[in-house]
């Protein structure tokens, strides 16, 4: 094994490189956020009652929501700054 290799909590290999490494990071925080989405579509799909959909939705899935919007805003912000700081110590 090479001793670069990087491996995430489930055994994966993960990026080497810190760019790289934020991308994915944002990559799975939005694929959350989809996640979340699909499920307060599915709320709304499954409950005829659309004050009750409403309560679910806000008892429910809106402290979750509004964590994993913060959480890939975070990750975007620092995949971007990866980004930029490679660029500017390239030139």
């Amino acid at each position: 094994m090479n001793m670069n290799e990087h491996f995430d909590e489930n055994g994966s290999k993960t990026p080497e490189n810190l760019e790289d490494r934020k991308y994915e990071e944002w990559k799975a925080a939005t694929e959350k956020e989809d996640q979340l989405v699909k499920e307060v579509n599915d709320v709304f799909a499954n409950t005829p009652d659309r004050a009750e959909a409403e309560r679910i939705v806000m008892s429910k899935y809106e402290p979750l929501l509004d964590a994993a919007f913060k959480e890939s805003m975070r990750a975007l912000t620092e995949w971007l700054e990866a980004i930029r700081t490679a660029h500017e110590s390239e030139g």
